[in-house]
């Protein structure tokens, strides 16, 4: 049972872990939080995560994270912020407000996402200085949280590259189409490409989330 936390696949970790957090058992509970996780990785990182995710009682998974939030492995640290993110867990703020300034620019997007995820408005200004990061998976995760977040420079930033034919144009023109200021309208429909268009004029919100193999995966992976 315990080996299959570090070492399953996803589907049995996820079992595993999930079974622990929901009991409640004092004892499963400390042994889980205790465990050394520094050696998971790819699925049974996942799985972990997804049981952390979804666990019944969101102190046993803050619990468990936690640790992760100054782990070497920047998986980890990326891996904490998407389960309390996606919790909505308040418990992330602080470590959030310090992961901003994480040396690797993929833990600082990750950051980005989460305090999006949380809406700490709080934040929105540390954000914003991400808006020019040379990392492009930062700016453009720090673009998107800083639009949830209201930012009046985001949405300059957006109306800005949304004129040109910069890599980050159609980004910017779906953020506007999201956003739905009535003034941003003859510049959506006035896109050129029609990948602009059908990403401006899509249903649903800025995205909420993003897993943390997806997170791990930005760096090289377009965003369209």
């Amino acid at each position: 049972f315990l080996p299959k936390l570090v070492r399953g696949e996803s589907g049995e970790v996820f079992a595993a872990a999930y079974t622990v957090l929901a009991t409640s058992d004092a004892t499963w509970l400390d042994l889980l939080a205790r465990m050394y996780f520094d050696n998971a990785q790819g699925p049974a990182l996942d799985g972990l995560c997804a049981a952390l995710r979804l666990a019944p009682h969101s102190a046993n998974a803050t619990a468990v994270v936690t640790p992760w939030f100054t782990a070497a492995r920047a998986e980890l640290r990326i891996a904490a912020l998407d389960v309390l993110g996606f919790r909505r867990d308040r418990a992330v703020v602080p470590h959030v407000r310090a992961l901003l300034d994480d040396t690797d620019p993929i833990v600082r997007a990750a950051a980005c996402v989460t305090a999006g995820q949380i809406r700490d408005y709080s934040l929105c200004e540390r954000i914003e200085r991400e808006l020019s990061a040379s990392d492009e998976s930062l700016r453009r995760a720090a673009l998107r949280s800083a639009m949830l977040l209201g930012s009046t420079r985001a949405l300059g930033h957006c109306r800005a590259a949304a004129q040109g034919h910069a890599a980050e144009a159609d980004e910017a023109l779906r953020l506007l189409g999201y956003a739905g200021h009535a003034v941003d309208l003859p510049r959506v429909l006035a896109a050129r490409k029609p990948s602009s268009m059908r990403a401006a004029s899509s249903a649903g919100g800025l995205p909420r989330r993003c897993s943390n193999s997806g997170l791990v995966a930005l760096r090289s992976t377009p965003v369209t």
